[in-house]
């Protein structure tokens, strides 16, 4: 009975968890995917902290320069005070992956990082 059980599981719910799994993108391609759910992947070339005030995000930039930058990784005080590293120290000139779903942040895609563990620095 139990197998059948799963079954009719894996029969009904297979394709909606499917459907689920993360886009691996790159920072380049992140405004085809605003709204979803991805796995992003990329260096940071020259990584760039902004403290703009005391309630706006910390926000590390990923692109190219500072002026080319194509994706904003946002962290909020409360998160990022519980962060065992500095997210610009850690991950400038490295290759990074971030879990998160695409949003838009000032006119450019985002992502809001609200757990280290979001984070996996790859080199």
């Amino acid at each position: 009975m139990k197998k059948f059980v799963y079954l009719l599981l894996i029969v009904l719910f297979g394709n909606t968890l499917y459907a689920q799994q993360e886009s691996k993108i790159t920072a380049a391609q992140a405004g085809d995917f605003v709204g979803k759910s991805v796995l992003l992947c990329d260096r940071v070339k020259n990584g760039h902290m902004d403290n703009i005030s005391k309630d706006e995000p910390t926000i590390v930039y990923v692109g190219d320069t500072y002026e080319t930058r194509t994706l904003a990784l946002l962290f909020t005080k409360d998160v990022l005070k519980n962060f065992s590293f500095d997210p610009e120290k850690k991950m400038e000139n490295h290759t990074f992956c971030v879990h998160g779903k695409i949003t838009m942040y000032k006119g450019k895609p985002a992502i809001y990082v609200q757990s280290e563990e979001q984070l996996n620095v790859e080199d």
